[in-house]
């Protein structure tokens, strides 16, 4: 008997090496599998059900290990880990009313685990309940200070979390209060203070500061983000828009220009035709839109901007066109009439001038940069996943229909992809298995 369990021990640290080897990889699905091909073998260790689970969850096998963590929590009900995977597989899979309740179930076992107050405030947010979320990242931030110095050094980056957390719903509130604004910055700046090399802690401050019409301050912080990530597209907006605003048109110019073709998302582009449009440059101002039109063309204000540009360059019977597009996208958007653009119809048909038509086609098409990578995360039930960018370590996303092969990629597969910047940031448009 004694024989026997040594060689069942035995065997499960070798298989358990053997896994890690292959997590310390990225190589997710692989490590499962060794832990699962033994599976009906032999009995498995509450260890290994932990690793199996935790290597299903990174491999994005969300199911498999909502399972998993499921049975080890009756196994050990009072572990608040098991409670906190079986939440965080209910977050993957969007389904945040029992992400609440499995974090729920994770702070009653550890009331002072910060890490969950993130969690389930976060879940909270997620499920259309801002209230409970407010609720609980406050009582994480008390949390925190009650800690002494030594246990909040490593806490630091879940505490600037909890800080942004609780700034954007404070933020976010319909009829939000003067009150409301100066806690939110508050936190922003404790956040930044508290990790001053993250560029995302001085972007959010700068873009409120910059909200409130604080530019210098903006600028400041701004800048501070940007020295962290000298590349990174929407800090180079925000820094753009604060030059803008102080009237430094050729400092912003300078700050979109840093943003390659490729990664020039609707949003840049907008914000580059309005310094062109305030450099009184109206036809590199519509060229500029009409590239943001073909990438996002259900928005209104993007047909406004371009009708100022046309009106500029006297088009007026596209400038027209746009207005009455304008109108038309903001009245299925709002439900009512854009004024500025029936006022601006009425000024110019009652002035109409024939002008000439402008053609923005571009008869060459630019060659699109590509990138390379890895893939770090695939659901193969939805279809969608990440590559880590080699060149600057940045998630990117990407959907199964933009693969050519359009077969389920691996983890730790390497690729080549188009990189663009979406509305929730880097996305894929194309994507190629490189075989390696």
């Amino acid at each position: 008997m004694g024989e026997a369990q040594t060689k069942t021990t035995y065997n499960e640290e070798q298989l358990l090496k053997q896994a890690e080897a292959l997590a310390a990889c990225d190589r997710w699905d692989k490590a499962a599998t060794v832990i699962e091909n033994v599976q009906t073998r032999m009995t498995l260790s509450i260890e290994a059900r932990g690793k199996l689970a935790y290597y299903h969850s990174r491999a994005g096998n969300h199911s498999k290990a909502l399972t998993l963590f499921q049975e080890l929590c009756q196994s050990q009900p009072a572990e608040r880990k098991w409670h906190y995977g079986v939440g965080y597989q209910f977050q993957q899979k969007e389904q945040w009313g029992q992400a609440v309740t499995a974090y729920t179930q994770a702070l009653q076992v550890a009331p002072r685990w910060l890490k969950i107050y993130l969690a389930l405030g976060r879940a909270y947010q997620s499920n259309d309940q801002a209230d409970k979320a407010l609720e609980t990242y406050r009582n994480g931030l008390r949390l925190y200070k009650d800690l002494s110095p030594d246990f909040r050094l490593p806490l630091a980056p879940i505490y600037g979390k909890l800080c942004h957390g609780t700034a954007e719903i404070l933020l976010s509130k319909a009829t939000r209060q003067p009150a409301d604004v100066d806690e939110a910055l508050r936190h922003l700046c404790e956040s930044a203070e508290i990790a001053p090399t993250d560029p995302n802690s001085w972007y959010r401050l700068g873009r409120l500061l910059l909200d409130l019409g604080r530019l210098d301050e903006a600028l400041e912080y701004l800048s501070k983000a940007e020295s962290l990530a000298p590349t990174n597209e929407y800090i180079l907006h925000k820094l753009a828009q604060v030059h803008l605003k102080k009237g430094e048109i050729d400092e912003a110019l300078k700050r979109y220009e840093k943003v390659p073709n490729h990664r020039q998302s609707p949003y840049i582009l907008r914000g580059m035709a309005q310094c062109y449009l305030a450099n009184n440059q109206p036809m590199e101002a519509a060229k500029k839109l009409y590239r943001a039109i073909k990438k996002e063309p259900d928005k209104f204000y993007h047909y406004w901007d371009f009708a100022q540009a046309l009106i500029a360059l006297r088009a007026t019977e596209q400038a027209i066109e746009a207005l009455e597009t304008t109108n038309r996208l903001f009245e299925q958007e709002n439900g009512k009439s854009y004024k500025r653009a029936t006022v601006r119809l009425e000024e110019i048909r009652a002035n109409l001038q024939p002008g000439e038509r402008i053609s923005f086609e571009n008869p060459v098409s630019p060659v699109s940069t590509i990138c390379f990578g890895t893939i770090t995360k695939y659901d193969d039930n939805r279809g969608f996943g990440f590559i880590k960018d080699q060149s600057d370590g940045a998630k990117v996303f990407f959907h199964i229909s933009c693969l050519k092969e359009r077969i389920p990629p691996k983890i730790g597969a390497n690729v080549k992809f188009v990189r663009e910047l979406g509305e929730k940031g880097p996305t894929a448009s194309r994507v190629w298995l490189s075989g390696k």
